[in-house]
């Protein structure tokens, strides 16, 4: 481990003129860039500490303690205090300590009419002992900063755009950049359990949406952006998409500084799988809220307190927590129709016709197209596609026959491996599909496949059968798939039902 000297006593001894002379000593003290490293560490105050790049750069950071001056160096330092001293606030400065850079302004040097405490500052300013005292600041800065964000997905993506210049603040200047409110980092209000408990429930792959009322820890705050970064690095979603976070906040981040996205309500609060309860004092009774039927929690109440009982929970404790568990569960289908209509700004582009089946335009979907699907078949699917995409959707679509249909419709981006398959050439169709998935489809939230061929199926098993973090692919599929588990099952007659699910997408759609 390094260690790094924060703090440097100078000792000028007597200074002055023969019989007038006085003691002049100091100290210089970095404190505020341990703290700065240390908000840091928390998510705060990144882009202020990923500024610094020249030793120049600590003296922002050190303080000045006065311990015994001369009598004219006391005056100006009087006179600097009174100037600082605010209107109808506490004094900035603790007793007896002044910024290094304002500190350094007293002295100046007048050619051979000089002070002899002018000379004697200025002399050690500008000498290797100072030097090598900004110099050591600066590599523990340097330490902090390539030691900032390992294994911490927030941390990490701001440091990213940081480096990238592409973080807001990049266009601001350095002070006005420096001095954006982020919110207030606060003493952990809650228990280690506690933490540890909504740690494992934000991990759930099934919850959609969080809502944290009365929301004053920051980090909690901080845990649940972090939650819906890992998601968004890990299926390439915005963020507000990879998880729908709401609080009813006391403590006010700033989403400009994670890149997240965290409605703040002043008021009300939007739906949450998980609801988090803080220490409620002004607001509506928890069972109250529990029993509005939009704003059910789908999975989980977590609280610091005992709230009682909730009908269709179970309920169990630790030090500082209490959960409450629905015992029927939405599962992340379900979840998803709670709130996307609602907060997501999105639309519902086919519900197959029951609760937890409804698929949203910004979902990432693959749409296989079995050279057995008849033309009606594909006419139907065609005008969904098509009109899917017009609406900035992007699904993968791979058409294996006839692809008029989908031409004619105006659909875009319509793959075909039909020169490899014509030639019975599947092993070189199998490496295009490959491409496929490599280039388009980073991540899946749903497959449709009509009639895929065993090839194709075999091919996405080997290549998502471990993908189930953060949330599994939801299947979709007209028959029952070798290789895929289907989670629905499309029977029937597909052309027609096909018409119906669009139709109903849209009555819902309106509902909302």
């Amino acid at each position: 481990m390094n260690f790094y000297q924060t703090e440097l006593s100078i000792d000028f001894g007597e200074v002055g003129y023969r019989k007038s002379k006085q003691q002049f000593q100091v100290r210089l003290v970095a404190s505020e860039l341990t703290e700065l490293i240390r908000a840091a560490k928390n998510a705060n105050r990144v882009y202020e500490l990923m500024l610094i790049d020249r030793p120049g750069d600590v003296w922002d950071y050190v303080w000045v303690v006065i311990e015994t001056v001369p009598t004219s160096i006391r005056e100006r330092y009087l006179q600097a205090w009174r100037e600082a001293r605010p209107s109808y606030a506490e004094h900035p400065w603790p007793l007896n300590q002044i910024p290094f850079k304002q500190f350094d302004n007293f002295f100046f040097w007048s050619g051979d009419d000089s002070e002899p405490e002018d000379e004697a500052w200025l002399n050690q300013r500008n000498s290797n002992n100072m030097k090598a005292f900004a110099d050591q600041l600066l590599a523990m800065v340097r330490n902090a900063q390539a030691n900032l964000g390992w294994n911490d997905d927030l941390l990490s993506h701001i440091i990213a755009t940081i480096r990238a210049g592409k973080h807001p603040y990049a266009y601001l200047d350095r002070s006005i950049a420096n001095k954006q409110d982020e919110g207030q980092p606060n003493e952990p209000i809650y228990t280690p359990a506690f933490y540890a408990k909504l740690e494992e429930i934000l991990a759930d792959p099934e919850l959609v949406s969080v809502a944290y009322r009365d929301g004053q820890d920051y980090q909690v705050l901080r845990m649940m952006a972090t939650e819906q970064r890992r998601r968004a690095n890990l299926t390439g979603h915005e963020v507000g998409y990879a998880l729908h976070l709401s609080v009813l906040a006391n403590n006010k981040i700033s989403n400009s500084a994670w890149d997240s996205e965290i409605w703040l309500f002043e008021e009300g609060l939007a739906h949450g799988d998980l609801h988090i309860e803080g220490e409620n004092r002004v607001h509506k009774d928890l069972l109250e809220l529990v029993n509005e039927s939009w704003r059910v929690p789908g999975r989980y109440i977590l609280s610091a307190q005992n709230e009682g009982s909730f009908q269709g929970y179970s309920m169990e404790s630790g030090e500082g927590w209490v959960l409450y568990t629905q015992q029927q569960p939405d599962n992340r289908r379900r979840c998803l129709e709670r709130i996307a209509s609602r907060r997501y700004q999105s639309t519902p582009v086919l519900n197959f016709g029951q609760l937890g089946q409804t698929l949203y335009d910004f979902e990432k979907t693959l749409v296989i197209v079995g050279a057995s699907i008849d033309t009606p078949i594909r006419t139907a699917l065609a005008k969904i596609i098509a009109e899917w995409q017009q609406k900035n959707g992007e699904p993968v679509l791979i058409v294996l026959g006839n692809e008029e249909p989908f031409e004619s419709a105006g659909c875009r981006d319509i793959l075909q491996p039909t020169e490899y398959l014509s030639q019975n050439k599947t092993h070189i169709a199998d490496d295009w599909l490959k491409i496929i998935l490599r280039e388009k489809c980073r991540w899946l939230d749903v497959i449709i496949a009509l009639d895929a061929p065993d090839w194709v199926t075999d091919l996405l098993n080997n290549r998502f059968k471990h993908a189930h973090r953060p949330w599994p692919i939801w299947v979709v599929s007209n028959t029952n798939q070798n290789s895929l588990n289907v989670d629905l099952l499309l029977e029937g007659n597909l052309a027609e039902n096909l018409i119906k699910f669009q139709q109903s997408s849209l009555t819902m759609s309106r509902e909302f």
